[in-house]
């Protein structure tokens, strides 16, 4: 049996966003006060011991950052950056132990959303026993701004999964264990984790510390709210299900816009397709496919955000024969309000509670019914084990009180805790 693997995630909180004494004010601002903020997070990093670090909010336009990080970490560590779309400045970063693992692949997965959110997919492997390989994923999801930003971190989790449902197809490798790791900006009680729990992956933290999983904190937010949104997920080989569809964020959008048309008022696939043909020819044309997302309320501030690209992918999507326009039958395929379960659900629906924030009907049963068709074929954990499964042996947030759900006022290096877990692979039968 190989030595156990280590995992950290830390968002560290980019000196660009950190408030230095007032609104317009920044900790960037001065650099004696985020460097040596930075030269403390490398410290307990290093003292963590681990494998693979996740780190959010890492500071890509900072060349003195980088540097800080490279000379602290390099030695030791393999790492990869992912910067964040549209010149953010911030973004992923994922280190990987030279000693233990090698890095068989690094892709980013760019989610050309409102948010500018990306995320990170290794493929690494153990050089004690070349057998073992795992695929990494990292990410940080979008901060619930509004009741639609579930929606918008709903379709980055899907857009993520159908990243690895392709690789993995394309690549045409076995099973792997995968860890998924990061800012989720979401409870374990929210739709993404929940989401992610109905695709076979546990929370790292749960599967060691049942009790210790209820009352954890690992974020206090710019409203003072204190919040455990960080976390690790493992799905292991014995839970994955090989048959089926793949995840398709394209799929659940069409289920959501399905909700709004009937939220608008709608009551049948024809009534959807007349918001849509606005000059009853028949046939939607991009400018109309475009037009009527934009008039249903998907785009925009306070909204589920859809820019103008995944309204070409969606539509695209719908244009099944490529004719440049969707006609009735195309509609249909996608967006079928006669059989969508949506219409009953949303007359009952009351609200659903996410955090401190009521949720309109809309984005309650737009939440479920993008979940069901995202990934119609939930996976379910299986009673046996893999011989290529990771075990979670143990999970910890690196400041104790966190998992009491305080927040202890002398720590100071992020406005997140690091949260680590130490995992080992699966004793082979007969080894």
């Amino acid at each position: 049996m190989s030595d156990d693997i280590r995992i950290t995630t830390w968002n560290i909180l980019c000196p660009a966003y950190k408030r230095d004494g007032g609104e317009d004010r920044r900790e960037s601002m001065r650099d004696e006060l985020w460097k040596t903020r930075n030269e403390g997070i490398i410290q307990e990093l290093l003292a963590t011991n681990s494998d693979v670090i996740f780190l959010q909010e890492y500071w890509h336009a900072s060349e003195d950052l980088r540097a800080m990080y490279e000379g602290g970490l390099g030695e030791l560590y393999d790492m990869r950056g992912t910067p964040r779309t549209n010149g953010r400045g911030d973004g992923l970063l994922t280190a990987v132990r030279k000693q233990t693992l090698d890095v068989v692949e690094s892709l980013p997965i760019l989610f050309h959303d409102c948010g500018d959110r990306v995320g990170q997919l290794l493929r690494v492997r153990s050089q004690a026993e070349p057998s073992q390989e795992m695929l990494l994923i990292h990410t940080h999801l979008l901060f619930p701004h509004t009741s639609s930003s579930t929606l918008i971190r709903l379709r980055e989790a899907f857009k993520l999964l159908e990243f690895v449902d392709a690789y993995k197809s394309t690549r045409r490798i076995r099973p792997l264990p995968i860890v998924l790791a990061g800012d989720l900006n979401g409870t374990r009680h929210g739709r993404v984790c929940q989401f992610l729990a109905s695709q076979g992956f546990r929370s790292a933290l749960e599967q060691a510390r049942a009790e210790d999983a209820l009352n954890f904190i690992s974020h206090r937010n710019h409203h003072g709210e204190l919040v455990g949104v960080d976390h690790i997920f493992v799905q292991n080989p014995s839970c994955q299900v090989s048959e089926g569809e793949s995840t398709s964020w394209q799929a659940a959008c069409f289920a959501m816009i399905v909700v709004k048309t009937i939220d608008q008022g709608a009551s049948t696939t024809s009534d959807a397709f007349r918001l849509f043909d606005v000059n009853q020819d028949g046939t939607v044309s991009r400018a109309e496919f475009a037009s009527a997302i934009r008039a249903l309320g998907l785009t925009g501030e306070g909204s589920p955000g859809l820019l103008d690209n995944e309204i070409d992918q969606l539509f695209l999507e719908a244009d099944e024969d490529n004719s440049g326009s969707i006609d009735f039958e195309e509609f249909r395929r996608v967006f079928n309000v006669d059989e969508s379960l949506a219409w009953e659900q949303i007359r009952r629906a009351t609200g659903i509670w996410e955090a401190q924030e009521k949720w309109r009907p809309f984005e309650a049963v737009a939440a479920s019914v993008m979940e069901a068709a995202a990934a119609p074929q939930c996976t379910l954990p299986s009673p046996s084990i893999d011989p290529l499964d990771l075990i979670v042996q143990d999970c910890r947030l690196r400041v104790p009180e966190m998992e009491r759900g305080i927040w202890p006022p002398d720590f100071v290096l992020s406005d997140h805790g690091p949260v680590s877990a130490t995992c080992r692979w699966a004793e082979v039968a007969g080894a």
